[in-house]
């Protein structure tokens, strides 16, 4: 489950995004092991972080499982009361896109007690469980803008100094093309020129429509 900033709900693809009561959102990814599909999970969001070091990396007492596609029903409550576990959240698949997945995915509370490195554990070799995963936690680097001038005996049209956010990776060259991946040099949306401007206000709303429409 994937969350980002707002307060809505989302589907598993994976992403989900919930209200938090400080106004700020969460967001869970939910992932499969090494060697399966590529997706990454994301536990949870906010602007107001501790030390880095100090920050949890799962939420404990929580696992993500899929189980395997021929479980019955039957078979799921006795997984869960080999746990003594509860279902926090089952993830529903949109069948046109994933036609050839089969079986569930819930996000499981456990009981007092069992950790969960425990459960994972117990859940490694259960023959009901395809995979079983903990509900990890990723933070946001906090984005930040400083007024500072653009280099002194610059002739970049893009450099406007520390009002350009810290996040604009060099990769993305539509943002900001100095030629860095052996493309055209300035073959781009001008976007530090756009900061240098306006850096964006919350009354203005943006609505970009793409070719899926």
């Amino acid at each position: 489950m994937l969350k980002a900033t707002g307060s809505s709900h989302t589907n598993f693809i994976p992403l989900k995004r919930q209200a938090l009561s400080n106004g700020n959102s969460a967001a869970t990814v939910n992932p499969e092991p090494q060697g399966a599909r590529d997706t990454v999970n994301i536990g949870s969001l906010s602007s107001a972080q501790p030390a880095a070091d100090a920050r949890p990396t799962i939420v404990e007492g929580e696992v993500l499982v899929k189980t395997k596609s021929s479980l019955f029903k039957s078979d799921q409550e006795s997984l869960l009361d080999s746990l003594g576990a509860s279902v926090k959240e089952r993830f529903e698949f949109p069948k046109d896109l994933f036609k050839s997945f089969d079986g569930e995915v819930m996000r499981l509370q456990l009981p007092d007690g069992l950790s969960t490195k425990e459960a994972l554990a117990k859940l490694a070799d259960d023959p009901r469980v395809d995979y079983a995963v903990p509900n990890e936690i990723i933070y946001l680097d906090e984005v930040t803008q400083e007024d500072a001038p653009p280099s002194q005996g610059s002739t970049d049209p893009g450099d406007i100094g520390g009002r350009k956010p810290n996040d604009l990776d060099p990769k993305l060259w539509g943002l900001h093309n100095r030629g860095q991946n052996g493309g055209k040099n300035d073959a781009d949306i001008d976007a530090p020129e756009a900061w240098a401007k306006t850096t964006g206000s919350n009354d203005v709303l943006v609505a970009v429509i793409d070719t899926g429409v």
